[in-house]
């Protein structure tokens, strides 16, 4: 009886202190051009989610996801994060880029953890009490990450690495 009373105990504390998570349709935050982003509005489609230098975008990056987005606009969408945290500063003009591309691109924003107001999406992706996944912070730009239709975090990519979309298509039509 004392064994049982005390396995059941055991179980109601480790149950206590298992993460729900934070759904990933949750969040909102803005646009570049100060529209607000839903998540919840992507339900039901894989997120892929890229950063770049937000003083200075590097081309091919930009037109890798873009074409990206493009090609996959019925299973993915692709939202652009301007980090502010990997750069040296300058004075690029995000205007032309967002009116040039065919994916969302978010507010300048810090992404790294623990950066005085971090993106939220940044925040959700490097908080395993959040996606339940991962918790590794975003080190350099180039850095993506994938959501899969059901909210779920399933992958942690790097661009430098991943330099043919035939990997990211086999991910996105699974």
């Amino acid at each position: 009886m004392k064994l049982k009373l005390i396995l059941l105990l055991s179980a109601l504390i480790c149950f206590s202190f298992v993460p729900s998570g934070t759904s990933v349709y949750q969040l909102q935050f803005h646009s570049y051009g100060h529209q607000t982003i839903s998540l919840n509005n992507f339900q039901g489609k894989k997120i892929i989610t890229f950063f770049f230098d937000a003083f200075n975008p590097n081309a091919n990056k930009i037109r890798f996801f873009d074409s990206l987005n493009k090609a996959n606009q019925n299973k993915a969408v692709v939202l652009g994060i301007p980090a502010t945290d990997f750069s040296s500063g300058g004075t690029f003009n995000l205007d032309s880029l967002s009116a040039n591309v065919s994916f969302q691109i978010s507010d300048s924003a810090h992404v790294k953890k623990g950066s005085i107001n971090q993106h939220s999406l940044a925040g959700w992706l490097t908080d395993t009490a959040q996606n339940m996944h991962h918790s590794e912070d975003i080190v350099d730009e180039n850095f993506f990450y994938i959501i899969n239709e059901k909210g779920e975090l399933i992958a942690r990519l790097h661009y430098g690495k991943v330099s043919k979309d035939n990997f990211l298509n086999k991910i996105i039509n699974q």
